[in-house]
């Protein structure tokens, strides 16, 4: 099991796409590094980060359905935390539909969109992607 850099657009597409993950701002222009869990040469999950000043947007988490509650999700999101340790991230933020009571279990905190700050607001995916009832949340880092 390893987790690597993704560089394929086409199969971060994919994965996203599997997972019914939007996909409208991944393009050769996209400012989101994406990383993949790698079980034997298959992709099995993905997830994004989206720095912006001394915040990150946590984007685009997803476990194929065969691999689920074995714990990678959490181990994509220990890959992006310390990653964004390593870029001087303070704290990171996320929007869900679905998925808060997860990442209320990884220490992630509920944020309103009113106090949410203006460079995370100021991304595709908070500004137009992501449905204005999407939860955003929030962990601060051990900067």
């Amino acid at each position: 099991m390893k987790i690597i850099p993704a560089n394929n657009l086409v199969q971060i597409k994919q994965l996203l796409d599997s997972a019914d993950l939007p996909t409208d701002d991944i393009n050769e222009q996209s400012s989101a590094n994406f990383f993949i869990l790698e079980q034997q040469s298959e992709a099995i999950g993905l997830i994004g980060m989206e720095c912006v000043g001394n915040d990150a947007l946590l984007r685009s988490l997803m476990v194929k359905p065969g691999y689920r509650n074995q714990g990678f999700a959490a181990q994509l999101i220990r890959h992006v935390e310390q990653i964004a340790e390593l870029q001087a991230v303070s704290c990171l933020y996320l929007l869900t539909t679905a998925a808060s009571p997860y990442f209320l279990q990884q220490g992630f905190q509920i944020i309103s969109r009113e106090a949410t700050p203006e460079t995370i607001k100021a991304t595709d995916e908070f500004s137009h992607i992501c449905p204005a009832s999407a939860t955003i949340m929030y962990k601060i880092l051990n900067t």
